[in-house]
């Protein structure tokens, strides 16, 4: 017993030690979604105003507007449609990243968005470990 305590001591602060590790990338990964949906909810409501102001009609009948469902994309930010093209994945894998929570999103106005960075970390880990 004596000559697997120092084995297992080792054993369990590396395992303690990963377990910070993840636990602080982890809040790192939360911190930069929280500031990233601020953004596009800032883009979004600026993207809505000049919408809103720009396209003023003369005639309200004209077939020119826009609908008020168009929106420019956030580069930042991915539709379901581009991280399941990206990924190469189907819609219902894609839905069952949302419920195991491997992929943060965000709703706004009904469509659900994803950062980048994160679409991207999901392909090679490693390489945002090491530049982050």
């Amino acid at each position: 017993m004596n000559k697997e305590l120092p084995y297992l001591l080792k054993k369990f602060a590396r395992e303690s030690l990963m377990d910070n590790q993840i636990y602080t990338l982890a809040l790192e990964v939360a911190e930069e979604h929280q500031k990233l949906i601020e953004d596009f909810k800032h883009f979004m409501q600026i993207n809505t105003e000049t919408t809103n102001t720009a396209t003023e009609p003369a005639c309200r009948k004209s077939k020119s507007n826009p609908s008020p469902n168009h929106q420019i994309a956030h580069p930042d930010f991915l539709t379901s449609n581009q991280v399941i093209a990206y990924l190469g994945i189907s819609k219902r894998t894609l839905q069952n990243y949302r419920n195991r929570k491997q992929i943060p999103f965000t709703k706004f106005n009904g469509k659900i968005y994803y950062p980048a960075t994160a679409v991207k970390a999901l392909v090679n880990p490693k390489h945002d470990k090491n530049h982050a």
